[in-house]
């Protein structure tokens, strides 16, 4: 049976024959034709280059051949994978781009002719650099002008880690991680702050998460504290405020430590907290809008209470009758360095009374009314009312009623009746006969009465004294009594006998009175 024969693989270059040879007999034969044996030369040799390690989430690390032939294919292979399509050489060197894969690369070249592979000189490794763990940024918030500023912080950190401190791109510390938390200390300037990681031996970064804002707030303008003084404290106060005041910021008002009613808004203006009634020394704290903030107004407002005088009692004052010296009005007891001033139905009565350690005599009242005194403290000026009051009253007189009656009477005779018009019960009515009473006093009721008869010739007047006031007072007019004298007493003389028919016997008298009719 015939068979193709082979004579193996031959790497000589050379015209190839072949010659048949019969092993019994012998005798040959040349085989028709020839083979021709060529060497294809191979792709060049380039060096592979690059790769080295990226941090994680970077675009990779390119691959490069150091050179390259026009004709071949280069084919990238990450291990026995391709990697990517194969890149046609140019006659220099090849890029074969930034790898994100770890692993070994290799390129092997390919004639697009000859179909002769070759494997590049060498390989490139690619290594994935792990990035610094995210950790989250604490701290921050908001100062005031002069403070220490706030504290800014990490809540972790790694070992061979550097964390990089930044307000703004401007960097403003660098602290090494120590796998516990950090703290990047108090910052003092305004702004946003974030923190980058870089691992020291790698370099690679990432951010941490979130950031700190240090808001580096203004110290409220310091003002003047005004206001303040002394008042008596039966005043209404004084008021205390500020010079001026920043819109927008608190102003809390204490006495002390403590706090003194609600605060204020600032206005752009002076400002008031009203009228002030306790002892001390005021102040203002000012705020924006935290209560951290805090600025002391300049100064203090004091403020004094006065002690108002001692209160006394008023006594005396009572009843009086009309025409009477009035009634006496005192205070029980006074201060020395106080005034003391009476007053009549909220009139003032006299003069001001300087106190004497005792108690004092305003003298006889005469008016009708209420009576109060208030006390003046001759240095502070603080008046105060004194306890109490009394009244001053003017009791009525007895009803005038007119005295009727009197008249002439002759010697001997029966005398003349004297009576009043009219009574008062509680009223008793005296018959005088000049400034002599004149028998016993009647009690009135409430009509006329009779003094009876009187023989005594004179002016007979009554005076009528209330029983329960004791005032006395003249009814209206007066009785005269007067007694007639008898006619003197002369001798009758005459008489005798006469003749019938003659014209009698003369009577006469001795001796008459002028205005006597006989």
């Amino acid at each position: 049976m015939w068979v193709h024969g082979r004579f193996g693989s031959q790497t000589d270059t050379g015209t190839y024959t072949v010659v048949a040879i019969d092993m019994v007999t012998n005798c040959n034969s040349i085989m028709g034709g020839n083979a021709v044996v060529s060497i294809n030369a191979l792709p060049v040799d380039f060096a592979v280059s690059g790769g080295g390690s990226f941090c994680a989430g970077d675009t990779g690390v390119h691959i490069f051949l150091a050179s390259s032939e026009s004709g071949v294919n280069y084919q990238l292979y990450n291990g026995s994978e391709t990697s990517g399509d194969p890149v046609a050489g140019t006659g220099d060197m090849l890029d074969f781009g930034a790898m994100t894969e770890i692993g070994t690369y290799t390129v092997f070249a390919t004639n697009a002719t000859t179909g002769c592979v070759n494997s590049m000189d060498g390989s490139a490794n690619i290594s994935i650099n792990a990035l610094p763990l995210v950790f989250n940024i604490t701290g921050g918030g908001l100062f005031c002008v002069g403070g220490t500023g706030v504290d800014v912080g990490l809540s972790g950190s790694q070992t061979g880690i550097n964390y990089q401190l930044y307000y703004g791109s401007a960097l403003a510390s660098v602290v090494p991680g120590t796998s516990l938390t950090l703290d990047f200390g108090n910052q003092t300037i305004g702004g946003s702050y974030t923190v980058l990681a870089q691992n020291t031996s790698t370099s690679c970064q990432t951010s941490m998460t979130g950031n700190a804002t240090v808001v580096v707030q203004p110290v409220p303008t310091i003002y003047s504290m005004t206001g303040g003084g002394s008042f008596c404290s039966s005043g209404t106060g004084v008021n205390v405020g500020v010079s001026g005041s920043d819109a927008g910021v608190i102003y809390q008002l204490y006495n002390g430590s403590g706090v003194i009613g609600s605060p204020l808004t600032g206005t752009g203006y002076p400002m008031l907290f009203g009228l002030q009634t306790a002892d001390g020394s005021y102040g203002v704290v000012a705020y924006p809008d935290i209560a951290s903030c805090t600025t002391m107004m300049s100064g203090s407002s004091m403020v004094n209470v006065l002690p108002l005088p001692t209160e006394y009692s008023v006594e005396g004052g009572g009843n009086y009758c009309p025409g009477g010296n009035g009634v006496h009005v005192y205070l029980n007891n006074s201060d020395i360095g106080m005034n003391y001033q009476l007053y009549a139905n909220n009139v003032p009565v006299g003069v001001n009374m300087p106190g004497t350690s005792g108690a004092i005599d305003f003298g006889l009242q005469t008016i009708a009314g209420n009576y109060t005194v208030t006390a003046t403290n001759g240095l502070t000026g603080c008046i105060n009312t004194m306890e109490g009051s009394v009244t001053v009253a003017v009791n009525p007189l007895p009803a005038a009623f007119s005295v009727m009656g009197g008249g002439s009477f002759c010697v001997g005779g029966a005398g003349e009746d004297i009576s009043l018009e009219g009574t008062e019960a509680g009223t008793t009515y005296q018959l005088m006969l000049g400034v002599s009473p004149t028998g016993a006093a009647i009690t009135g009721g409430s009509g006329a009465i009779d003094f009876g008869v009187q023989t005594i010739a004179g002016t007979y007047t009554v005076a009528a004294t209330n029983t329960s006031t004791g005032c006395t007072t003249n009814m209206s007019g007066s009785a005269i009594v007067g007694v007639n004298p008898l006619p003197n007493i002369y001798t009758v003389t005459g008489g005798g006998n006469y003749c019938s028919g003659g014209t009698g016997s003369a009577v006469g008298l001795n001796g008459s009175d002028a205005g006597v009719n006989y």
